[in-house]
């Protein structure tokens, strides 16, 4: 009720829902015939619970076909549309990277890892941090957010060649000087890093949607997922060998750089306009990110994009 007042109140063109359950209350009164004007629903994991996609709205915004094909197979079909990962505008562009190490501190030929769970600080960051800190010649960014008990333990007592941060508001900069990115759950973290360019290894996954998006962004090729966290150390050390870890992962980049933006979605849907990936349909299987094909994972389908880049839609500070 609450929500069908604000719109009532507010006389908006469009509604995007980035939240599940206001989804579901959305979707809810648009079955109802409560409201009429175009809804939308924006997923920010690749792996969505089956109850994050909404039929009766008028799309839902995923980054990958896959997470299409994931979901059809647990509930009816929702209108579906493939967007670039959504971000903050000032994660968009090009890459400062000699700027950001240097502002870091690091030595030049440095192979620098963050390790982050998120703006709280959530999930054995400490056991990851320690593990990555045990790989020889590698040096560790770890991003406390606002778990100051966190970051005390690691002011305490800091792992060889680390760096602590707390909660952090240049983390465009922080991602840039680093090499690696290490995350639990495959959230807002990780699509920042993928749009930047910066590898991604996701361990001792958050249960749930965590475990999740970890098996679904390593078998699309997106990610790396350790799943045993005893085995993170191995991970870092082969990103650490790899001499095309960071050209792949910026060539993924701009692979997501254009696909059409949330923003453009928005607008065609304004106008009448609705874009979604067939579903269920037999094909080929997607190749990776650099171009190589993969076996054994799920038919890529023919996605009608709407609009070209257009206006990016800001999810604020990281």
């Amino acid at each position: 009720r609450k929500i069908r007042s604000l719109i009532k109140a507010e006389g908006p063109d469009i509604v995007l829902s980035t939240y599940p359950l206001t989804s579901a209350m959305l979707a809810s009164l648009k079955r109802r015939g409560k409201i009429t004007l175009p809804c939308a629903n924006l997923v920010t994991d690749f792996a969505p619970h089956p109850m994050w996609m909404y039929p009766d709205l008028d799309d839902n915004y995923v980054m990958h076909i896959a997470t299409v094909e994931s979901v059809a197979t647990m509930m009816e079909a929702s209108p579906t549309t493939v967007v670039a990962p959504l971000v903050a505008r000032r994660f968009l562009g090009p890459s400062r990277r000699v700027e950001a190490r240097a502002a870091l501190g690091v030595p030049e030929d440095a192979f620098v890892v963050m390790v982050i769970g998120g703006g709280w600080g959530v999930g054995n960051v400490e056991r990851s941090a320690r593990a990555v800190a045990s790989v020889p010649g590698v040096w560790t960014l770890v991003v406390c957010g606002r778990n100051e008990s966190l970051r005390k333990k690691f002011d305490d007592d800091p792992p060889p060649r680390s760096i602590v941060r707390g909660f952090v508001d240049n983390m465009p900069e922080l991602i840039d000087a680093c090499d690696l990115a290490v995350q639990n759950a495959g959230g807002l973290t990780s699509l920042e890093a993928l749009r930047r360019g910066c590898p991604v290894v996701i361990t001792d996954a958050i249960p749930g949607h965590g475990v999740a998006n970890g098996e679904l962004m390593d078998r699309v090729g997106v990610a790396r997922y350790a799943r045993d966290p005893a085995d993170l150390p191995a991970a870092v050390a082969a990103c650490r060998d790899d001499p095309g870890l960071r050209a792949r992962a910026e060539k993924m980049a701009v692979g997501f750089a254009e696909l059409p933006s949330a923003g453009a979605a928005l607008l065609a849907l304004a106008k009448g306009v609705r874009s979604h990936a067939a579903i269920g349909l037999p094909g080929v299987p997607p190749p990776n990110f650099d171009g190589t094909p993969r076996r054994g994972q799920v038919a890529e389908r023919e996605v009608e994009v709407v609009g070209g880049p257009g206006p990016e839609v800001s999810t604020g500070a990281s």
